[in-house]
């Protein structure tokens, strides 16, 4: 989705989605540990620290990961996965 003059004029904010999906096939409380290193807040698994990292150039001003959701099982393509989706706003 998208929004204009969300912030200063003529600027439009882009809502988007990152879905994270990790196998169970490790077991569930080690994919669960897996996924809470995605969650962390910075360290080399950090999606948040790999985003708000991001170089946009000339395709935005800003990006951040403004929260996450669905923490737990999700079902995609007929397979049951652990996983997160995340929030992010870019800034044009």
């Amino acid at each position: 989705t998208g929004t204009f003059h969300e912030t200063f004029d003529a600027q439009m904010r882009h809502t988007l989605t990152i879905t994270l999906l990790v196998s169970q096939g490790p077991g569930l409380a080690a994919a669960q540990d897996i996924l809470d290193g995605y969650l962390a807040e910075s360290g080399t698994n950090s999606i948040i620290a790999a985003v708000e990292a991001a170089t946009l150039s000339t395709h935005g001003d800003d990006i951040q990961v403004m929260g996450y959701r669905d923490y737990g099982g999700i079902r995609y393509n007929g397979i049951d996965y652990i996983g997160v989706r995340f929030d992010v706003w870019v800034i044009t």
